[in-house]
């Protein structure tokens, strides 16, 4: 005893220094290694026992139980039974002994040592635990100890730990689902306990004043807090008696601890007759009681609190059926109290709000089908606190939180397609979409959007403003998929208002209204909308909406003209801000007209009215080419244009763009003064103007047209050759940039007819030879490699066919002559791997090729990847390259397969004629599966299955002979270690594919030698797992098996790993 005093007196001493502000942190080493030192010893749990009577410093606590929770998680079965009877009572003792009087954390890290013990021994070894639980919360002294354990409880014996087998898991669940009952029983008692004595006290306190109710507070280490006060209670309730007995707790922290305790039990208990009115009644008093923020007496988290314990029972998809009236009276319930709430949502706290939130968002997702049937049609209830609340928010947060609420509802509708019951929605619909419209206008909603940031982008690349602007037009069209022509109607009422008030100032040249600038910006808002309109006007609806469709897009056509033509954005005009919202509004028409040049599409293809359709063609390229070649103009702008123009070449196709004067001024210019992207956009454009519709009889002009646009784009590439300049360092970055260009432009070509791409290939040949004869002088420059294959990877891709045999064997000869291995070695090591990940695609766009024309290629392309590429790559992460490299070889075996099997290709018992080479593909397969990349192990298990689909791999006697016991022995290790647990599903389908080659040698031989070798498990284990492996040979229940299989393992390696040498196990 006095040698446990003076261990207890230098631990204090100890943790005091370590906690000091003036100890070194080599001293805190040093006091740290002592203090391992003494845990790890044997039989130091008992010392902490005697420390914990002895001691009410919180860092000793603390670090006593920290040693005993060692001891219980890893050394529980090498103790005697005597020790383990002796750590559980006094562990539980001292619980009871000192609840009230030590500091909150350490009282619940006690309680959940006692509960790991369960987790382990009850109900066998310790058959008293729940029955001590249901005690402690009986008596008034003890019942917050109790709402702990049960809260602790319920979370630590439902978990999936690692340390549990599954037949373990599943029975604690089933011992814990016995008692669901009588805990809810008394959990129900102490809410409306706690309730009585609340509204006790606030009787008394509106004659006396209010009394003050502090909640618990758990503060973790290291700055504890010791003692808190209590407040008064009338007497008589067993609330009461616990505050007027010294209890730690008031009435609001033992409703904390009711509700948390609630919350959980719910999360996974199934919904019974446990679950009561007077359950529910009592949880929505605490939501009533404290929800405000400004009244006094109150807790706010309460209220959010019991709000989250309603929310469980509506995470429940599956609802039996004895409940579902209960369900609909809780959610009527539900829906009035919060139409009560959000009468004044400004007192409510920000937790409450997301928890109502949750509400509606759970009723809309889950149980919407449900309120249909109801006979009251709480389906109106939801719809009018759905809007009220989407309107009401206080952030713009809460409002998208609502508006994605508002989409799962019209996902629902849509997937319903009853017109009749969708009826019934459509007034809250409409609703919706005028509210939406009316918040996104400066001219109703000035002082909200004035408020918003239109600068600072977040990290998706949008202002505030932007975002919100976004979210609300989609909105809009989501809910005009179900009644397009009824809400375009809606939102075009107001855009012509704001059309007429442009169109005046243009005529006017001066801002008549100081409100004008805003109207001007919501025409920019409600064009963008407007946009979003086009898919509900073509396809099958085309004829339906044809005359509102085209009456608007001659408005915006005129409008964009009349932009074009005016520029009012350069006018001096007051306040200035309204130049840029007149700048906004030209670039907003033409992005609206990008978006209703599909309808032109569709117009042109109907035959309906051919010189419309021209002219509008006409009028619109005017406006924009003239925005292209003015140098002067904004860069968003003329970027605006450009997509026009690409989208009317691309979409419209029409025959005579090209043609037309002002588009093929362009193809000459080199268009330098536009930004890169914008000069890309330009150059697809009219490149597509020239391969996308067409014919031979225009071949000579096209073709002139087409070589002026590479010879701009080439320019400074052909300037540099005929200056003779030879400095590789400044002629790098030209070719780089040329190459890059080229590949962009024939990658987006839209090329889609024999005729295009041979014109295109035609024009393009002089640049791919000369790319040839570059190459070989920059292979080690890994920027110009990287983007002159990229140039070619996107030629094959397009013009493979047009390029010929002949000279896609030159150009792949030639890389493979400069991708030496010496070579390789360099570039595999920088950071864009030289291009080498671009040839691979390359090589592997040709093994897909059908035919005998590029056979040759394979061993050459098998060397270059296993012999040169895999050596120097398998041991590095390459996350760029080996993706590229297992999906080629991948490709040599899906698509030529021939070369490996001439023979019966579904015959398993014919050898493979390059036995060597496939073997050791499926070996670097194999490899790859050993290694922590989840993106290559998903590849490349997904391509076994597919191979094994194909052509029977797994059936082949080269893969049964050798690799089939190591392949599943990789899969089911994997699944035990968990190292790509996002991939169990396939994993295991997997391994039943590979065990279905022949099942009697899986369960006979392969199975108990796996667990044989299997480090970590005992003999007794080992019979155990293959016992509970039943040889059922259906998929559903092979994984099972499996599932419990690799679980199992875990757990016994797990808790072996923790047992001392000479252990016996019980």
């Amino acid at each position: 005893m006095a040698g446990d005093a003076a261990s207890l007196s230098a631990l204090e001493g100890l943790m005091k220094e370590f906690f000091s502000n003036e100890t070194s942190n080599g001293r805190k080493h040093e006091i740290e290694q002592v203090l391992h030192a003494f845990s790890s010893q044997h039989g130091s749990w008992q010392h902490c026992l005697y420390f914990l009577a002895h001691s009410a410093d919180p860092y000793v606590c603390m670090y006593c139980l920290t040693t005993i929770e060692t001891v219980i998680n890893k050394q529980w079965s090498a103790l005697a039974w005597e020790e383990r009877a002796q750590l559980r009572t006094a562990l539980y003792q001292l619980l009871l002994q000192r609840h009230t009087s030590v500091a909150t954390f350490v009282r619940n890290k006690l309680v959940k040592l006692v509960v790991d013990v369960a987790r382990l021994d009850w109900p066998h070894f310790y058959p008293d635990f729940l029955t001590n639980i249901i005690q402690l919360l009986q008596n008034a002294d003890t019942v917050t100890l109790g709402l702990v354990f049960v809260q602790t409880s319920s979370e630590e014996l439902i978990s999936s730990r690692e340390d549990l087998s599954v037949s373990r898991r599943e029975e604690l669940r089933r011992l814990l689902l016995q008692y669901v009952p009588q805990l809810f029983a008394i959990l129900t008692g102490v809410l409306e306990e706690a309730q009585q004595s609340e509204g006790s006290a606030n009787r008394r306190g509106s004659s006396t004043g209010s009394v003050g109710a502090p909640a618990v507070t758990a503060t973790p280490p290291p700055s504890p807090t010791h003692g808190q006060p209590h407040s008064a209670s009338p007497p008589g309730s067993l609330l009461s008696c616990m505050l007027s007995s010294g209890g730690r707790g008031s009435s609001t922290g033992v409703v904390r601890l009711a509700l948390e305790a609630l919350s959980h039990l719910l999360s996974w208990a199934p919904l019974g007759e446990h679950v009561s009115t007077a359950l529910t009644s009592a949880i929505f008093y605490w939501i009533h009681a404290h929800h405000s923020v400004h009244a006094s007496n109150t807790d706010t988290s309460l209220s959010a609190l019991a709000m989250a314990t309603i929310n469980e029972i509506f995470y429940k998809k599956c609802v039996p059926n004895e409940w579902e009236d209960s369900l609909l009276g809780l959610c009527e319930q539900a829906l009035a109290l919060s139409h009560e709430l959000i009468n004044h949502i400004e007192n409510l706290s920000e937790d409450l709000i997301e928890k109502l939130l949750d509400f509606l968002r759970l009723v809309v997702s889950q149980h919407l089908h449900r309120l249909e049937k109801s006979p009251k049609w709480l389906v109106s209830q939801l719809l009018s606190l759905l809007l009220r609340f989407t309107f009401q928010q206080p952030h713009l947060d809460g409002y998208y939180q609502c508006l994605e609420i508002w989409e799962q509802l019209l996902e629902y509708l849509q997937q319903r397609q009853n017109s009749q019951l969708n009826a019934r929605y459509q007034e809250a619909l409409v609703l919706l979409v005028g509210q939406v419209l009316k918040k996104m206008q400066f001219r109703q909603n000035r002082n909200e959007l004035l408020n918003l940031d239109d600068e600072t982008l977040d990290d998706d690349g949008e202002t505030e403003w932007q975002r919100f602007l976004r979210e609300s037009i989609e909105s809009i069209a989501k809910v005009a998929e179900l009644a397009p022509l009824h809400i375009y109607a809606l939102v075009l009422e107001p855009w012509k208002e704001v059309c007429s008030e442009y169109t005046h100032l243009c005529s006017e040249k001066v801002v008549t209204n100081a409100d004008l600038q805003h109207s001007v910006r919501d025409l920019a808002s409600l064009t963008q909308a407007i946009g979003r309109f086009c898919p509900h006007f073509t396809g099958e609806s085309f004829m339906a909406g044809i005359q509102q469709a085209q009456q608007l897009v001659q408005g915006l056509v005129a409008m964009a003209a009349l932009a074009t033509k005016l520029r009012p954005h350069h006018w001096s005009l007051s306040p200035s801000t309204i130049s840029r919202n007149l700048l906004l509004v030209h670039a907003q028409v033409l992005a609206a007209l990008k978006a209703w040049s599909h309808w032109v599409a569709q117009m042109q293809a109907s035959s309906v009215d051919h010189a419309l359709v021209d002219r509008l063609i006409n009028d619109m390229v005017r406006a924009t080419v003239a925005l292209l070649q003015d140098h002067n103009e904004p860069s968003t702008l003329k970027h605006a244009a450009a997509h026009l123009l690409l989208t009317l070449a691309g979409t419209v196709k029409s025959s005579q763009l090209w043609n037309m004067e002002q588009v093929r001024s362009l193809y000459s210019d080199p268009l330098s003064h536009l930004q890169s992207s914008t000069q890309s956009v330009v150059r697809q454009a009219l490149c597509s103007a020239l391969v996308v519709v067409g014919n031979e009889d225009c071949w000579e002009e096209r073709h002139k047209l087409m070589s002026m646009l590479l010879e701009a784009m080439t320019s400074d590439l052909r300037r540099l050759a005929t200056s003779g300049a030879h400095n590789a360092q400044e002629a790098a970055p030209v070719i780089s940039r040329t190459f890059r260009q080229l590949g962009e432009l024939v990658e987006n070509s839209q090329a889609e007819n024999t005729w295009g791409r041979k014109l295109l290939c035609s024009s393009l040949q002089t640049c791919l030879e000369q790319s040839l004869i570059l190459f070989p002088s920059y292979v080690s420059d890994a920027e110009v490699s990287e983007q002159v294959l990229h140039f070619f990877l996107a030629s094959f891709g397009t013009l493979q066919v047009q390029l010929g045999a002949t000279f896609t064997q030159q150009a792949v000869h030639t890389f493979l002559e400069c991708f030496t291995r010496e070579q390789l070695s360099v570039c595999l090591l920088q950071e864009k791997c030289g291009g080498v990940e671009k040839f691979l695609h390359i090589l592997q766009l040709i093994v897909t090729q059908p035919g005998v024309a590029f056979k040759h290629f394979i061993p050459s392309s098998i060397t270059l990847c296993m012999d040169h590429i895999y050596p120097v790559i398998v041991d590095h992460p390459a996350p760029s390259i080996k993706p590229a490299l297992f999906q080629l070889l991948f490709s040599i075996l899906l698509h030529k397969w021939q070369y490996f099997y001439s023979g019966q290709l579904q015959n398993a018992s014919v050898r493979s004629e390059h036995k060597s080479e496939l073997l050791s593909i499926l070996n670097a397969f194999g490899q790859s599966l050993l290694q922590s990349d989840i993106n290559v192990f998903r590849q490349n298990l997904h391509n076994l299955e597919v191979l094994n689909n194909r052509w029977k791999l797994y059936h082949k006697a080269e893969f049964c002979e050798g690799l089939l016991p190591r392949f599943l022995s990789v899969l089911l290790e994997t699944l035990v270690n968990k190292s790509h647990a996002l991939l169990s599903e396939d994993i295991a389908v997997a391994v039943f594919n590979m065990a279905s080659v022949d099942f009697s040698f899986f369960f006979s031989s392969f199975l108990p030698e796996f667990l044989q070798t299997s480090e970590g498990l005992d003999d007794s284990q080992r019979v155990l797992l293959l016992r509970n492996f039943n040889n059922s040979t259906d998929l559903p229940s092979f994984t099972q098996n499996v599932s419990r299989l690799t679980n199992d393992m875990r757990c016994y390696k797990l808790c072996n790993s923790f047992l001392p040498a000479g252990s016996i196990q019980l």
